[in-house]
């Protein structure tokens, strides 16, 4: 004889093969998570006229408990986690207020910042940097040469065939906090 699980909606008792009962609690649980997604707009709507209390059922003991579950997926992001870093809204203003940063120097801007590492370092090679913006390496290094005259760059030395750069702590930060106050003081603007 097969072993067999039981429980109680309200006064309904419900016997099942206990090989069963974890996929029937599964389901049960999600249908009361999909009735609660189903009818979430007519509860939002009636709930702004009368006040409603919302119940749940223990399946195991049939018991009514006060509170509706409600699954909130956690929030994805289309991009990637590990790459952002602060920035100062001053500086911003800075950067869209100054006629001299526009058309390729503001997209050089952009995409040295996306490829900023720790500590605010950048280490690129121009023509690499002219092949993904689709522009001549003499563009990249105008844009360059008016970014560190704005002193939103800082020249570094130069590894290989690249300078390494760095993005000016005033502007943005991506460290941690003692590195970043001894940037600050390092830094003559």
């Amino acid at each position: 004889m097969a072993c067999r699980a039981g429980f109680k909606i309200g006064s309904a008792h419900y016997s099942v093969p206990s090989a069963h009962y974890s996929v029937l609690k599964f389901s049960l649980a999600l249908y009361s998570v999909l009735i609660v997604i189903l009818f979430y707009k007519d509860l939002r709507f009636k709930m702004k006229f009368e006040r409603r209390l919302l119940t749940s059922i223990d399946i195991i003991t049939g018991e009514q408990l006060e509170g509706m579950a409600v699954l909130i997926p956690p929030k994805s992001s289309p991009y990637d986690r590990d790459k952002w870093f602060p920035i100062s809204q001053g500086a911003l203003e800075q950067i869209a207020i100054d006629g001299e940063i526009k058309g390729q120097t503001y997209r050089v801007l952009m995409f040295l910042l996306s490829q900023m590492e720790y500590e605010n370092w950048i280490i690129i090679h121009q023509p690499s940097v002219a092949e993904r913006l689709g522009v001549t390496r003499q563009r990249v290094t105008e844009g360059i040469k008016t970014l560190l005259e704005k002193k939103i760059l800082i020249r570094g030395e130069k590894t290989g065939r690249a300078y390494k750069y760095r993005l000016n702590p005033y502007f943005g930060w991506k460290g941690n906090k003692k590195n970043f106050s001894e940037a600050l003081e390092k830094t003559n603007i």
